[in-house]
């Protein structure tokens, strides 16, 4: 089931990385079990959600090279 909704997640955020429409797809295909359930639970990810979780992988991201950077 979550290679049916990655391919679904894909068409809708055309140009997120795979990455994290990979990682929301685990988390959802946990409770999807039917082919009639991927588009409902795909409709309620929104732009912000995918937003939200790039910022927080950008700033978890530039922590670790701020640490990096200051521990030389």
């Amino acid at each position: 089931m979550k290679d049916r909704i990655l391919a679904t997640l894909k068409a809708k955020f055309s140009g997120v990385s795979v990455d994290i429409l990979d990682r929301i797809a685990v988390m959802l295909a946990k409770t999807v079990t039917t082919e009639e359930q991927v588009a409902t639970a795909v409709e309620g990810v929104t732009e912000e959600l995918i937003n939200v979780i790039e910022g927080y992988g950008d700033s978890r991201a530039t922590g670790a090279q701020k640490t990096a950077t200051t521990s030389r």
